[in-house]
Order: structure tokens, then C-alpha cells, then sequence
């Protein structure tokens, strides 16, 4: 690249490219010495090589590079650069079909090393956001049961980024949500939640936003199922019936109050009521 560049320098210093003369040009001869023609600086451009890539190129080349280096910096250094490219969904499924969870994310996860399991969570999340597709793809492997052990095991600040990723795969998927119910989730929340400690604030606020969430996705898909039969929408309706059914066999609601979280929350929701009493 750099070569390339310094010949484009050359050309542009030689001030010729402004010069350049065509086919059927009148000029007089003698203005056009030293002069290049059209076709000699369409082929000298032509064999330029600026380096410039695709972002499914990138994403390509740091899974390589990811896969071969043995520095550990790196390593990290190519999963922050990941994470701004997963975000977008062609990206996220791109990464995902060459191998991504397979061979970066679930032995990151797995790692004995906590910026490797940090920031594959955040990777995983970035990926997996919106992108039903790549849903799916996570769905099939264990990365659940990964997710919530790190929640219920790691660090405050692992177990953060792994419940933004958890809860990104599980919101509008009831069937991710079934699996969710059966890798203990959330008896392994109630403890997080029972807990009396400062530093679990923030990912506690984050454990009870996502779970009214799972419970008010079927009451919405119910109204919006309603909508759609008053307006003899079938298509709508047939997708919104489906939608409900799988909800329905996931039963977030029956499982919490299986798992007692009526007290649960109760009890976390006062506790709160009564630090902001004694702080204000």
C-alpha cells in the first residue's frame, strides 16, 4: 500500500495528471511534449492498490489473526475491534458463520483469563443484538448455560456484560427463553437479587428490568394478536398466534412465581424504598 501511494504521490507531483490528453484532442503538439495520455493514467491508476477492505474483510482477517496469535494483548485488542463491527447485523451473522462463537467467543467465555470472558460477552451481546438470525445460530450451541454461570460465579464486572448478552439473545425469543427457565436462571437471579451488597446495585436494577420484560412480552403479543384479528390481518395473525403459543410453553410468569419471585421482588423493592430513605 505504501508503495502505491508513493507512487500516486509521483504522478500527482509530476503535474501531468491534469494534463492528460484524449483521442480526438486539437491541441497543438507542441503544448502536449511530456504529456501523458488518458489510457497510459487510466493504467498506472489501475494497477494502484489503496488496501481498502470490505468490513466483512476485517472481520475475516481479525478472526485470523485472533486464531494465530499467541500475545494475549492482542487477543483483547482484536476483540474490542470486533466489538464495533458486530454490532451490525450483516457483520454479526458474518462473524458468526465462520466459526465466531465456535472459535472465539465460547472458549473466551470459558477462559481462566477475565478480559477474555469480559469482553466475548460484550462481542456476544454486540453480535446477537436485534439480529434474529444470529439468535438462532447461539440458540443451538450452550452458550446459555455459559452465560448464566458467569453471571452466578465471575466478577461483578463479567457478570454485567454476560447478562447484557443473555438478555439480548433472550428478549422477543420465547424459545431461547424456555432454555433460559432450564438452565436455572432464575433461581440463580433470586440469590443476585437477595443480596444485600452495593456493588450487585446496578447489575440487581438490571436482573428486574429484564425479567418485567420477559413477563410483559406475552401480555404485548396477546394485544397485538387481538389488533390483528379485529382487522382480519391472517398473515399477522397466524405470526402472532405462534408467537403466543411458544410464549405460552416458556410460561416466564409461571416460573417466577415457582420460584417464588413474588417475595423476591417484594422484598428487593422495599429494601431499595428504605436506602432511599436513609440517603435522602
Amino acid at each position: 500500500m505504501d508503495g502505491s501511494l508513493r507512487r500516486l504521490d509521483r504522478i500527482l507531483r509530476s503535474g501531468k495528471l491534469s494534463g492528460f490528453i484524449l483521442a480526438e484532442s486539437e491541441s497543438d503538439p507542441k503544448d502536449l511534449a511530456g504529456q501523458r495520455s488518458y489510457e497510459e493514467i487510466k493504467k498506472e491508476f489501475d494497477t494502484l492498490d489503496f488496501g481498502v477492505r470490505t468490513e466483512a474483510e476485517i472481520i475475516t482477517e481479525l478472526h485470523k489473526d485472533y486464531m494465530q496469535t499467541k500475545d494475549d494483548k492482542r487477543k483483547v485488542q482484536i476483540l474490542v475491534d470486533l466489538e464495533y463491527y458486530v454490532h451490525q447485523i450483516d457483520n454479526g451473522l458474518n462473524f458468526l458463520k465462520m466459526g465466531g462463537l465456535r472459535d472465539i467467543i465460547i472458549p473466551g467465555l470459558n477462559s481462566s483469563f477475565e478480559d477474555f470472558r469480559l469482553n466475548c460477552a460484550y462481542v456476544f451481546g454486540n453480535c446477537v443484538q436485534n439480529n434474529i438470525k444470529a439468535q438462532i445460530m447461539a440458540y443451538e450451541t450452550k452458550i446459555i448455560e455459559i452465560l448464566v454461570r458467569l453471571i452466578a460465579t465471575d466478577t461483578v464486572e463479567v457478570k454485567n456484560k454476560c447478562l447484557y448478552g443473555l438478555s439480548v439473545l433472550c428478549l422477543q425469543f420465547p424459545i431461547a427463553q424456555k432454555k433460559l427457565v432450564e438452565s436455572g436462571a432464575l433461581s440463580e437471579f433470586a440469590l443476585i437479587v437477595s443480596q444485600r451488597d452495593p456493588i450487585l446495585s446496578k447489575l440487581q436494577k438490571k436482573i428486574i428490568v429484564f425479567l418485567y420484560d420477559l413477563v410483559l412480552e406475552p401480555e404485548l403479543t396477546k394485544q397485538n394478536l387481538q389488533y390483528y384479528q379485529n382487522q382480519n390481518e391472517t398473515d399477522n395473525v397466524e405470526m402472532y398466534s405462534e408467537k403466543l403459543r411458544q410464549y405460552n410453553v416458556s410460561n416466564i410468569k409461571g416460573q417466577l412465581l415457582a420460584n417464588n419471585w413474588c417475595y423476591v421482588a417484594n422484598t428487593y423493592l422495599k429494601r431499595v424504598y428504605e436506602e432511599s430513605i436513609t440517603i435522602g
